[in-house]
């Protein structure tokens, strides 16, 4: 099954059920009526409870559909999504769930994974551990990059599917050390003689390309997760980011050049929040 398909395309209920099926297999439940639930939330529509999955671990989690409200940010409303049904879930005797949010009309997809367990801490002490809001929730749909959420699924797939393995799976922290290894793996390549980089002051003379080359790869590194975290704030314009309005503002931009620097000399090196109105 080609999970990017389904992953990076418009909510489709059977789809995703599709999905489900070949991670879990005779392991997830939908029913035939998906059971309507009583919402007291000001950012859904309807809410529906699709089936259930039994995970090897014997807890079993719910699988809900929310269609939200037309004035809802997708993007921004993670906590609200993610709590609206907790008391249902709870109430059900589910330890966890997963949530399909969407709204009609919308190319977006909001993936809520949360869950809520009692377990003795190291002193002995019995406690609550619930999924933090920030770090389970994941942005899908169409005209989205989602390589990190097929990856997870995928993972998912592969692991003995344990409440522990979903929550591995979806953890950011886990997320991060991945990203940081595959970035400095990338790093490694880019400062080896196999990776062929070169990195000019100055593109109107010629001089060895390559000195200083480690230092000027950590400097654009950084510089880009930095314009990235100020784009995820919304401080700067998101259509700095978009090739079609790029090419009306640099002369001779080619997103798909190896040679041009016009993007990174105009935007990442030269922008800061201070240069926008």
């Amino acid at each position: 099954m080609n999970y990017k398909d389904i992953i990076e395309s418009r909510y489709n209920r059977e789809a995703w059920q599709g999905l489900l099926h070949d991670i879990f297999h005779n392991n997830v439940k939908f029913w035939s009526k998906p059971i309507p639930i009583q919402v007291s939330s000001r950012l859904a529509k309807t809410a529906l409870r699709l089936g259930n999955i039994t995970l090897s671990d014997g807890e079993t989690i719910a699988v809900y559909e929310v269609e939200l409200n037309d004035k809802v940010d997708i993007s921004r409303n993670k906590r609200g999504i993610r709590d609206m049904l907790t008391s249902d879930w709870r109430g059900m005797g589910y330890i966890g769930a997963f949530v399909f949010s969407y709204r009609k009309n919308e190319s977006s997809l909001r993936f809520s994974y949360v869950s809520e367990t009692w377990n003795f801490d190291k002193d002995g002490n019995y406690e609550k551990r619930s999924t933090d809001t920030m770090r389970y929730t994941y942005l899908l749909g169409e005209g989205r990059g989602c390589r990190t959420a097929i990856d997870r699924f995928t993972t998912l797939k592969e692991s003995k599917q344990a409440l522990s393995d979903i929550t591995a799976a979806f953890s950011v922290e886990t997320l991060t050390k991945l990203f940081y290894k595959d970035l400095f793996d990338w790093y490694l390549w880019a400062i080896s003689p196999d990776g062929n980089i070169s990195f000019p002051n100055n593109t109107a003379i010629e001089e060895d390309d390559r000195e200083d080359l480690e230092k000027k790869i950590i400097r654009m590194i950084t510089r880009i997760i930095f314009v990235w975290f100020i784009k995820q704030k919304n401080l700067v314009p998101g259509n700095l980011f978009d090739e079609n309005f790029i090419e009306t503002i640099l002369k001779e931009f080619d997103s798909q050049s190896s040679t041009s620097g016009t993007y990174y000399n105009a935007i990442l090196q030269n922008r800061s929040p201070g240069h926008f109105g």
